[in-house]
């Protein structure tokens, strides 16, 4: 793993699709950026929804759920 801007990029793959990750052992969720979403539902790879977030400073936003079914980190 090779450091990049204070992060440690992880190979990985979502739902068979070959990604780079920054990993977060405290997050909830799966973050990817929005061109890598609207590829993968392009082509069929996630589904999505409408979701309520609670953000750090203690307000909430809207953002899009997908469905991932598969996540591989670095070939494990």
């Amino acid at each position: 793993m090779e450091r990049n801007n204070d992060v440690y990029p992880i190979p990985c793959k979502v739902n068979g699709i070959p990604l780079n990750f920054m990993f977060n052992m405290g997050s909830t969720d799966v973050s990817i950026s929005l061109t890598e979403a609207s590829f993968m539902i392009r082509m069929d790879f996630l589904k999505m929804k409408i979701s309520d977030y609670s953000v750090a400073n203690g307000t909430s936003a809207k953002g899009t759920k997908l469905n991932i079914t598969e996540i591989e980190l670095g070939g494990l």
